[in-house]
């Protein structure tokens, strides 16, 4: 996966889905092996500011950015106000990608 297709991705979320994150685009967003963050697919960290991704499978590069996005932007792991900001951003996407089936009809 090529980094622009990941800039591009990540500039797209942080305008449609997330426009109070990373205004000062400090945030780095990096491929990386399943080794180098202890087997998981993907690291959100705060401290670094860097979101780290091994491996998003079916679900899509956009998908699994929102996923980690979500992480930085809550505190907690999968706690409710994860849970709610993951739910907002669905809820976005799919009234997003209603509108372009649409707009194609």
């Amino acid at each position: 996966m090529g980094k622009m297709k990941i800039d591009q991705a990540a500039e797209y979320l942080r305008k449609n889905f997330f426009p109070r994150w990373d205004r000062a685009h400090k945030w780095k967003i990096r491929m990386c092996g399943l080794e180098d963050i202890h087997y998981a697919n993907g690291l959100c960290d705060k401290e670094t500011k860097t979101i780290s991704i091994a491996y998003f499978g079916d679900y899509g590069l956009e998908a699994f950015l929102i996923h980690e996005i979500c992480h930085a932007v809550t505190d907690g792991y999968h706690g409710i106000r994860w849970q709610s900001r993951m739910e907002k951003a669905a809820k976005k996407r799919m009234n997003l990608a209603e509108m372009s089936w649409q707009q194609k009809s």
